[in-house]
């Protein structure tokens, strides 16, 4: 209703006269469609729906149902766009390097082949990928994940409930005693604060 509105609202703004003219359609089944509806209408036993009857699957036998006319539409037939081959490129037409090496065929297997892709590019936005492909930074895969640290952490701060086999008991109380074995810090009173803290060994103090 909007839109019939919105359409008398430009028909009244025009400064030309305006016609209008019934285009009388040729249709077998709208023109068929139009006769069985007058004929409904001037006919004394007529009768209105307002809803459209269900059909339930089976009730209409199938002899019945294929001498039904049948319903055609005036749509257009939809059509694939064509899709033009693009040119392929042989490793005749590249140019040989000047160096001379023995990867110099598939060095120009390598030009043929992107060249072709260039040219199997269809639209702008393609081109561009495809550059960006080649000459943005590939993303390296991270060298260390969160979850490896997770669980790095996890067996660090969570000792196993029993000790394992390979543990070596005797190694882990020398280490413990070499951590507790450290100089002590002092205040830093030497010229040029050259030391940091005191040794307690003769021949390192006397340097």
């Amino acid at each position: 209703m909007a839109r019939l509105y919105a359409r008398a609202a430009h028909i009244r703004a025009r400064q030309g006269s305006v016609e209008f003219r019934f285009a009388q359609s040729t249709h077998p089944s709208i023109v068929a469609a139009k006769l069985l509806a007058r004929e409904a209408l001037h006919s004394p036993h007529g009768r209105t729906l307002d809803l459209a009857p269900e059909v339930v699957v089976g009730s209409i036998p199938m002899e019945d149902a294929l001498e039904q006319a049948k319903v055609f539409t005036t749509l257009p037939e939809l059509r694939e766009p064509k899709v033009a081959d693009s040119p392929q490129l042989t490793i005749d037409e590249i140019v040989d390097p000047e160096d001379k090496h023995r990867g110099r065929r598939r060095e120009r297997e390598i030009l043929r082949d992107n060249m072709n892709k260039l040219l199997a590019c269809k639209t702008s936005r393609e081109f561009w990928e495809l550059l960006r492909k080649w000459t943005d930074d590939r993303p390296l895969p991270p060298g260390v994940t969160p979850a490896d640290l997770h669980k790095s952490f996890e067996a660090r701060l969570n000792p196993p409930e029993e000790i394992p086999h390979h543990f070596d008991a005797e190694l882990h109380k020398i280490i413990e005693g070499l951590a507790a074995f450290g100089w002590v810090p002092e205040p830093n009173t030497c010229s040029g604060s050259a030391f940091a803290k005191k040794s307690p060994e003769p021949e390192t103090s006397e340097h």
